[in-house]
């Protein structure tokens, strides 16, 4: 008969919380903020402040934002990982109302525009307003 070892049962206890995140419950209803906002969205311009300001990617740069249930939130730019969050959406009058929480950045990446953005998806394309933050307005094209 083999005997488990002290350092076995500790491994496998450390273990447990990634094996049960892996897990989805699939009778529990996605809330419907999170399910319209989730995938992977490239930023395809932002506009805003307080003389109408248009930002746009640098010629040949992609960043790509994307929210995974139950709210994980991931930055990645020309293909590296430079920010991560926890995000939940929660709904303010007509407004899906995306938080931020928890940001981890990575080789110095900014964490100044994770604010509170009010949710629009129409087709492909996601608007989040920044509206009372920097009153900026950011649009995005789903990935494909």
């Amino acid at each position: 008969m083999t005997r488990t070892k002290p350092t076995d049962l500790v491994l496998f206890l450390l273990w447990i919380p990634f094996l049960a995140e892996g897990c989805t419950d699939s009778g529990t209803p996605l809330d419907p903020g999170v399910a319209l906002i989730s995938g992977s969205w490239v930023w395809q311009r932002s506009q805003g402040g307080e003389d109408g300001r248009v930002i746009l990617p640098p010629a040949g740069s992609t960043t790509i934002d994307t929210f995974t249930p139950p709210g994980r939130f991931m930055r990645v730019k020309d293909g590296t990982l430079v920010l991560t969050a926890r995000f939940t959406v929660r709904t303010i009058q007509s407004c899906f109302l995306v938080e931020f929480s928890d940001p981890k950045s990575f080789n110095n990446y900014p964490t100044a525009d994770l604010w509170a953005k009010c949710i629009a998806v129409e087709g492909d394309t996601l608007r989040l307003a920044d509206y009372g933050a920097d009153m900026y307005t950011h649009w995005y094209s789903r990935v494909k």
